[in-house]
C-alpha cells in the first residue's frame, strides 16, 4: 500500500464508521423521516460527483409520460440565495445555482423547478401550492429526511460502487450498504466496448449485496456533431468544463478523432472574465450545459464561437423503456 493511503486509511475508516452509525439512527427510527404524500423519485449516489445525476434528471423529462404534472427540486449548490426559491425568469445561476438553472432553462416549459436545503419544506410547499403528480428530487439520496417514493442509485461504472473506498482514500460518501434503499441501480458510463457478459457480472455483484434491477448506461453524444468536428482539419478548438470528473468527457471526444485543447476547471466553477481571456487563441470552443448557464453571462463578441457538447444516458441493451416502466409504477 502506497505511504499516502496508509495515512488516508484511518481516516476512511472513521468516515465509513460515521456514515454507518448515522444511517442506523434513521433505520432504527431515532431520527425520523417523513413519508410525502406526492410520488417522490430521488436521483442520488453514494459517491461524490461524477454519476450522471443531473443528466439523469435530464432524461426523465425528456421521457417521463407527458400526461404527468412534474416537479424538479434541487439543493441549488453554490447559490448566493439562501431557503426555498421557486425559479423563474429572474433567476441565473448565481441566484439558484449552476445545475438548477442548467435543468430550468432547458425544461421549463415542462415541469416547475424549486430549490431549497429543507427537502422536506419544499415538497411541502410544492404540494400545497401546485397538482402535482411526480417530484423529481436531484443528488437527495443522503437527505434521509425524506422517504422517498422510489430511489434511483447511480455509480459510475469506473470504479462501481462496491469496489470503491470511503472518502479521503476514495470517492463513497455514503456508506454501501445503503444500496438496500434503491429501487433501482444504474451503472452509468459504461465503456463502448461494454459486453453483456460484463454486464452480468456487475449485477450478480450488485444483487449480493441488494436484489434490485440493475440498468446499464453509455454517455450519449450527438455524433453527427462530433463527427463533423473531428474533420475539422486544422481548426483549433477548446473545452472547458467545471465538472466533478471532465477528463471523462475529455477523453470520450478524443477517442471520437476531435483534436482539441482541454482546459478543466474544479466542480460549479464560477468563472470570471481573465479565465476566458485563453480561449481567444482558438477557433471554436466547446462546453457543457452545466457550464453554459455560466459562461453566457461573460461572453463577449471577440471570443470564438461557443458550443455546447450536449450528454444524455444511453441505456445498453434497449432497456430504456422497462427503466421509465419501472419507476412509473
Amino acid at each position: 500500500m502506497p505511504f499516502l493511503n496508509l495515512i488516508l486509511w484511518p481516516l476512511s475508516l472513521n468516515y465509513q464508521v460515521v456514515v454507518y452509525v448515522r444511517n442506523m439512527l434513521y433505520d432504527w427510527g431515532w431520527i425520523k423521516s417523513v413519508t410525502p404524500k406526492v410520488k417522490t423519485l430521488v436521483v442520488g449516489n453514494l459517491s461524490v460527483g461524477g454519476s450522471g445525476k443531473t443528466p439523469m434528471v435530464e432524461f426523465l423529462l425528456r421521457h417521463w409520460r407527458s400526461s404527468d404534472q412534474l416537479a424538479v427540486l434541487s439543493r441549488g449548490y453554490g447559490r448566493k440565495t439562501k431557503g426555498f426559491r421557486l425559479l423563474s425568469s429572474q433567476d441565473n445561476a448565481q441566484t439558484v445555482g449552476d445545475e438548477a438553472f442548467q435543468l430550468y432553462s432547458a425544461f421549463k416549459e415542462r415541469a416547475i423547478f424549486a430549490v431549497c436545503a429543507n427537502r422536506v419544506h419544499a415538497i411541502e410547499r410544492l404540494s400545497s401550492a401546485h397538482l402535482l403528480d411526480v417530484i423529481l428530487l436531484d443528488d437527495a439520496f443522503q437527505h434521509r429526511k425524506i422517504r422517498a417514493t422510489k430511489n434511483i442509485l447511480l455509480t459510475p461504472y469506473a470504479p462501481v460502487f462496491y469496489e470503491d473506498h470511503y472518502l479521503p482514500l476514495g470517492t463513497l460518501r455514503d456508506h454501501k450498504n445503503q444500496v438496500k434503499r434503491a429501487q433501482v441501480v444504474v451503472v452509468t458510463k459504461c465503456p463502448k466496448t461494454f459486453s453483456k457478459s460484463e454486464a452480468i457480472l456487475i449485477e450478480q455483484q450488485v444483487r449480493k449485496r441488494h436484489d434490485v434491477p440493475v440498468f446499464f448506461t453509455y454517455n450519449g453524444y450527438n455524433e453527427a456533431f462530433l463527427a463533423e468536428l473531428s474533420t475539422s482539419t486544422g481548426a483549433r478548438i477548446a473545452l472547458i468544463t467545471g465538472l466533478a470528473n471532465g477528463d471523462r468527457l475529455y477523453n470520450d471526444l478524443i477517442e471520437r478523432g476531435v483534436s482539441l485543447t482541454f482546459f478543466k476547471k474544479p466542480d460549479h466553477y464560477n468563472y470570471k472574465k481573465k479565465d476566458l481571456d485563453v480561449l481567444r487563441a482558438f477557433d471554436l470552443v466547446l462546453t457543457t450545459s452545466k457550464d453554459d448557464v455560466k459562461l453566457r453571462t461573460l461572453w463577449s463578441d471577440d471570443l470564438p464561437p461557443r458550443k455546447i457538447v450536449e450528454v444524455e444516458h444511453g441505456f445498453l441493451f434497449n432497456r430504456s423503456e422497462a427503466f421509465l416502466e419501472l419507476l412509473s409504477k
